[in-house]
C-alpha cells in the first residue's frame, strides 16, 4: 500500500513542469474540520507503561485545517496541508499488575496533528464550481492524557508519530473575486507509526479559500 502511494505522488510531480504555465497563482484555505481516527494504541495509567494486552483506542474529534497550494497551471497545483484535532474516547482497562483483573474507564483526551504535502488537480477549473482531488503524503503525531479515578492523570503515548498518506478531494465554490468557500472535502488517510496502524480513519472539512 505505501508503494502504490509513493508512485502515485512521484508520477504528480513528474508531472508538474509539463503543464506550467507563465501565470502562476497561490490559495490558502482555512476551515474546520471532523476526524475519524482508529487503532491508536493505549498507555494504561495503571501500570504506567504501554497497554500490554495491546489495546487500541478511536477517536473522533473536531478540529482545524490549513492548506497552502501554489497553482503550476490552472488545472494542476502542489499543496501543503496543516491539520488538527481534537477529541477522545473511553475504554475500560484492567487495574491488575498484568493489566488484568477488575476493569475501570480510563478516559483519554487526544490531540492529533498532521503535515501533509502533494499534487491536486482541478476538474472545472474555469466553472463557478471546482471538484478537485488530491493524493497527500507527510508525518503526524499524537499527545494527550490518560484519566481514571483514584490515579493521576498520565501522558498518554505517542500513537500516531509515523507516516501519513490523505487520499481525497471535494469541491470549492466561487464567492468573490478572490473568495471561494470549499463546500466539503472528504480525505480517507492511512497511518502507520509505531504505536499506530490504522486504514478506516476519515477526515471531513469545509471552509473559506482565499485565492492570490
Amino acid at each position: 500500500m505505501k508503494k502504490v502511494l509513493l508512485w502515485l505522488v512521484f508520477v504528480g510531480f513528474l508531472s508538474l513542469p509539463l503543464t506550467a504555465q507563465d501565470s502562476s497563482k497561490s490559495e490558502i484555505f482555512g476551515g474546520f474540520q471532523f476526524g475519524h481516527i482508529s487503532s491508536i494504541h493505549t498507555y494504561d495509567p495503571y501500570l504506567a507503561k504501554a497497554d500490554n494486552n495491546n489495546t487500541s483506542v478511536t477517536v473522533n474529534g473536531v478540529g482545524w485545517e490549513g492548506t497552502y497550494t501554489f497553482h503550476i497551471s490552472k488545472q494542476l497545483g502542489v499543496s501543503a496541508d496543516f491539520s488538527g484535532t481534537y477529541g477522545g474516547s473511553t475504554i475500560s482497562e484492567g487495574t491488575g499488575s498484568l493489566g488484568g483483573g477488575t476493569l475501570a474507564p480510563v478516559k483519554y483526551k487526544m490531540k492529533v496533528y498532521t503535515l501533509a504535502f502533494g499534487p491536486v488537480y482541478y476538474f472545472n477549473s474555469q466553472g463557478k464550481f471546482k471538484p478537485y482531488a488530491h493524493v497527500l503524503i507527510g508525518g503526524g503525531g499524537t499527545f494527550g492524557t490518560a484519566c481514571s479515578s483514584g490515579i493521576p492523570c498520565a501522558p498518554s503515548l505517542d500513537g500516531l508519530g509515523g507516516v501519513v498518506a490523505f487520499i481525497g478531494g471535494g469541491a470549492d465554490m466561487d464567492f468573490k473575486k478572490k473568495m471561494s468557500i470549499r463546500v466539503a472535502q472528504f480525505d480517507w488517510f492511512y497511518s502507520y507509526g509505531e504505536y499506530n496502524s490504522g486504514m478506516g480513519n476519515v477526515r471531513i472539512s469545509a471552509g473559506i479559500v482565499y485565492h492570490f
